[in-house]
């Protein structure tokens, strides 16, 4: 049942970035001038810690937008060309909502940390769990700052996010015999970047 759950969770939250490109033309008329100021349609930011560990570099990209809340896809990448880690790449994936109408507004999300090994043998030892862990739940929960909007309708992004990793074995062996219940290893991340893409 645990297994079950987890694939359905890991679906809906590569699903929702995977429609990251067909929204396109429903967000092309989207006016930084309207209730739900600051939301441009795309951003780029570094997060430090947070859903990939150490650190992470994100694009995100708006899906809709209503009065006072609105919701992006984001997909990032983490290397780190050290010791063992430098066969490990790291692939946060997530949908995350902001809620309200003034610079600083609630986030809330869910998503997925994609561990890519590529030297699984040797490398083992450096999973964080036991057996080892391939892909970890990222729920999402903080405050998102926007600044003052320059003269190219860019805006200032800062995130302070709590974001715990949760390990789910998805790749375990149903009849081993070991405690099947989930790691949740405490994280949090703060993030900096930029905004574009709104109406002047």
């Amino acid at each position: 049942m645990l297994i079950k759950r987890t694939y359905f969770l890991l679906l809906v939250a590569l699903s929702l970035p995977m429609s990251l490109f067909s929204q396109q033309k429903k967000t092309e008329g989207i006016s930084l001038h309207d209730k739900n100021r600051n939301t441009n349609r795309h951003g780029f930011y570094l997060e430090l810690a947070g859903s990939a560990m150490i650190y992470s570099v994100n694009y995100e990209r708006l899906l809709f937008k209503t009065n006072g809340t609105a919701m992006f896809a984001r997909i990032g990448f983490e290397y780190l060309p050290i010791g063992k880690a430098a066969t490990v790449v790291h692939l946060p994936v997530a949908t995350n909502y902001i809620l309200g109408k003034k610079r600083l507004k609630v986030e809330i999300g869910m998503g997925a940390m994609f561990r890519v090994d590529f030297n699984p043998i040797a490398g083992d030892d450096f999973y964080l769990t036991t057996p080892p862990t391939r892909i970890f739940l990222t729920p999402v929960l903080g405050l998102r700052y926007f600044g003052k909007r320059n003269e190219y309708g860019e805006y200032f992004m800062m995130r302070l996010t709590l974001s715990p990793l949760i390990g789910t074995r998805v790749f375990a062996n149903p009849w081993d015999n070991y405690n099947a219940a989930p790691n949740i290893l405490p994280f949090a991340g703060i993030s900096f970047g930029r905004t574009w893409g709104g109406r002047k």
